[in-house]
């Protein structure tokens, strides 16, 4: 364990300077700026670095008493880093520990006056205890330390998000315009939403989708929502960035052929009912349905012979191929009629 704990550390640190980077890559959780702050610390020692890696790993197991032990050894080899005495804080804070947890702070800020990570733990640690005034000071702080940051913007957008979604808002523009990434994305979208602004809200998640964001849920709820209140444009919009490059979705983009067919969008729809995937033979005939709704019977055809021949052994595709045989007869006989 420990041989292979520190190869994986190596390789860390050869690949990403930045103990700030570090901390996010223990901690994908916290919806952070991953671009922020590349120098916001420097690298400790590989020993200390080691052991705050088992810290982090012993924390997300709920063993608070092992990664304190881990964190202890980590800063036995190095007592001057800055984020060793945040995790520390942090973990003081896990462990219910305000008044240590300040103190690891204090110590933090004196390292590194300029980084903005340890006063955003510190406006947590007030909110935690119902102090709001401190804790938004404690975020407007980082905020001045940090001036082309979006750590502590977004901090307060939070704050501000169910009290003032215009405040919100407006800091979570401040913060696009420093760096567009997709937690800053997010937060615009449910700030724009909060204000009622959904057509921005949509733009912004479909940007967030576009900038790497994983949480497609979200955004297949709120079109789902956008489609039931008649916006269809917004929807579709939002569904296909929700489906895009996920070829794995035919949930989802069974969704959006469905929103395309009541739009009489056919031929975008024939485009995406081409992407689902194979499937039985039930799911087959769903496909070819699904074309003939569609209104492209010679495309349903094609699929049925491409995928079970001519003569179908499946008593569904049989079925199908009835059917879409019959349309192209009627077809054939229109247009015979219509050229005497």
């Amino acid at each position: 364990m420990g041989r292979i704990l520190t190869i994986l550390l190596i390789a860390l640190t050869a690949a990403v300077p930045g103990c700030f980077t570090f901390r996010r890559m223990l901690d994908p959780t916290r919806h952070r700026d991953d671009g922020a702050q590349q120098d916001e610390a420097r690298w400790g020692s590989p020993y200390a670095y080691e052991h705050l890696l088992r810290s982090d790993i012993y924390q997300r197991r709920g063993e608070l008493d092992k990664a304190l032990a881990e964190l202890e050894k980590a800063l036995d080899g190095d007592d001057d880093d800055c984020l060793l005495w945040v995790k520390m804080a942090e973990l003081r804070m896990a462990r219910g520990e305000p008044d240590r947890a300040r103190r690891c702070l204090g110590r933090a800020v004196s390292i590194d006056p300029a980084s903005p990570r340890p006063w955003l733990v510190l406006a947590d640690l007030h909110r935690s205890q119902d102090r709001m005034d401190d804790a938004v000071a404690a975020a407007q702080h980082a905020v001045e330390v940090d001036p082309e940051g979006t750590d502590g913007l977004l901090w307060l957008a939070d704050h501000h998000l169910p009290t003032s979604p215009a405040t919100a808002l407006d800091l979570c523009r401040q913060a696009l315009a420093k760096r567009e990434t997709a937690p800053v994305l997010r937060t615009c979208s449910h700030a724009a939403r909060a204000t009622g602004d959904r057509d921005a809200a949509t733009v912004y998640l479909v940007r967030y989708l576009n900038a790497g964001g994983d949480d497609r849920e979200e955004a297949r709820q709120l079109a789902l929502a956008m489609l039931a209140d008649g916006n269809r444009a917004g929807g579709i919009a939002l569904l296909e960035a929700v489906v895009a490059g996920d070829s794995t979705n035919d949930p989802g983009r069974l969704e959006l052929i469905e929103a395309l067919l009541s739009a009489g969008l056919f031929r975008r729809a024939v485009r995406h009912i081409h992407t689902l995937g194979p499937g039985d033979d039930e799911q087959l005939a769903r496909r070819v349905s699904l074309l003939l709704r569609a209104r492209d019977p010679w495309a349903a055809r094609e699929l049925i012979v491409d995928s079970a021949g001519p003569f179908p052994q499946s008593e569904a595709l049989r079925r199908a191929l009835s059917d879409v045989e019959a349309i192209l007869e009627r077809q054939e006989k229109a247009a015979y009629l219509i050229s005497r």
